[in-house]
């Protein structure tokens, strides 16, 4: 018999389901034969002033047959219902174990590119049920892990194409201006500089937002220490994205005087700088060509709005997921939210208390 088979949970319930009829039947059957055997032992004695002694003799070889036939019939019926238990356990256990052995079979064969496939349910609502069940749960959520970090992949390099396409039009201006000398590739130099260290810290914040976890980044699971003050946080979008992609927007910035509140925020500079890029691209990109996307930034209660418009005739300008996943979840973990809204997006982002 292999170390396998003796270490595997079908031989250990089939010895535990026979050491559990044994028991009942000793204790029913050994019990059964004492009574029997006290019954025939109080008989005797009742009628021992009728018999003679020959005729006593008799009778007492006679209940001792009995009594040894009774013994030796419990000792057969507990050799065959043993027999009998151990095939109804090995049977039981090894349907069992085949539904197990056949869970885990399946399940060894979905990999990260068959994420989609499902163990089957066979409904029978036992345990076994409920493990397919929650198997199938785990793997619905790896796959939307699987998914969401795709998407999420995918829009950081689309964030980091912004830096780099400004990097390229820099030294292509460089390139075409040779003739201004030192002066204009110092010029350069700086610019290489000043996005380089942006891009650094872009990366830094964005694998800070990955460690926040999937769906589940909150107001405070990043260090937010910094105000950042939305005139200038936009502008700058607006100067970065128009500079990468040669769209003009049409900006309209709040007077403080008027609202009686600075539009300043509690948060990561880079981080924000990333979700307006983002939502400003997808302006963009709906926008015809001719046209003006509009940015307007504006203060309403305790949050500061800002609200991107396509300028597209008209057309519809639904928010894509894997083009604004990653400014949804920044402006998550900055207490806010992006919606959709009139054909544009809304950012609205909590203001720091006075």
């Amino acid at each position: 018999m292999s170390r396998r088979l003796l270490n595997s949970l079908r031989f250990r319930l089939m010895v535990l389901f026979i050491l559990a009829v044994g028991l009942i039947q000793a204790v029913l059957g050994v019990g059964g034969v004492l009574l029997r055997q006290g019954a025939v032992w109080a008989e005797l004695e009742r009628e021992r002033a009728v018999y003679s002694r020959g005729e006593m003799a008799e009778a007492r070889r006679e209940a001792e047959e009995e009594i040894t036939f009774l013994w030796k019939l419990l000792g057969l019926a507990m050799l065959g219902g043993l027999v009998a238990a151990g095939v109804g356990a090995w049977v039981f256990t090894t349907w069992a174990a085949n539904r197990l052995n056949l869970v885990t079979r399946l399940t060894r064969e979905i990999d990260p590119a068959h994420l989609d496939r499902r163990l089957k349910e066979d409904g029978q609502g036992d345990e076994i049920s409920t493990l397919v069940g929650t198997l199938n749960t785990m793997l619905e959520r790896i796959e939307a892990s699987f998914k969401a970090q795709d998407r999420f992949v995918a829009e950081a390099s689309h964030e980091l194409r912004t830096p780099i396409a400004v990097v390229l039009g820099e030294a292509q201006a460089a390139l075409r201006d040779q003739a201004d000398g030192l002066e204009a590739h110092h010029q350069f130099a700086g610019s290489v500089q000043a996005e380089m260290r942006r891009l650094a810290t872009m990366v830094d914040s964005l694998m800070t937002l990955t460690r926040t976890g999937e769906g589940q980044a909150g107001e405070g699971e990043l260090e937010l220490r910094g105000d950042v003050w939305l005139h200038e946080a936009v502008v700058e979008a607006v100067q970065r994205v128009g500079a990468a992609s040669g769209a003009v927007f049409h900006v309209t910035l709040p007077d403080p005087a008027a609202t009686g509140r600075d539009p300043v925020v509690r948060g990561d500079a880079s981080l924000l700088a990333v979700m307006f890029d983002a939502v400003l691209r997808a302006a963009v990109q709906r926008s015809s060509p001719s046209r003006k996307p509009g940015v307007a930034l504006a203060v309403e209660g305790d949050a500061a709005v800002v609200r991107v418009q396509p300028d597209n005739g008209g057309g519809n300008a639904g928010v894509s997921e894997s083009e604004l996943l990653i400014a949804d979840r920044i402006a998550r973990v900055h207490g806010g939210t992006i919606k959709p809204r009139d054909k544009g997006w809304e950012v609205r982002l909590p203001l720091v208390l006075e």
